[in-house]
């Protein structure tokens, strides 16, 4: 049985791996989504982050280590219900969790 997330194939080049996000919301008591004014990161270096630009940045600077954007920007159109995933997509193809049957079954 194939599981919920498949990749796409073989990425081209080396790709650096994630050490953490940097979120723009968090949830409130009651579980429901608010909007910062700041950026919160989050991950095992998140203290580093913070040490650095303090507690409640309102601005960062970026620069992208390649010029393949397909390294840099992963990009994704993605549908949550209660804390899972049931599809994902790029613009082209959508692709949804099946639960009854146990695959995904794409859209376009």
């Amino acid at each position: 049985m194939k599981g919920r997330i498949s990749s796409r194939g073989a990425q081209q080049g080396s790709t650096l791996p994630e050490i953490g996000r940097i979120k723009v919301g968090e949830k409130s008591q009651r579980g429901l989504p608010t909007s910062l004014d700041y950026f919160r990161a989050t991950g095992n270096f998140a203290n580093r982050f913070h040490n650095l630009f303090g507690d409640t940045p309102t601005e960062l600077h970026v620069a992208f280590v390649s010029n393949n954007l397909a390294e840099v920007c992963n990009e994704q159109f993605e549908a949550w219900d209660k804390g899972k995933r049931w599809g994902y997509g790029d613009a082209e193809t959508f692709t949804v969790w099946d639960s009854a049957g146990g695959s995904e079954g794409k859209g376009g």
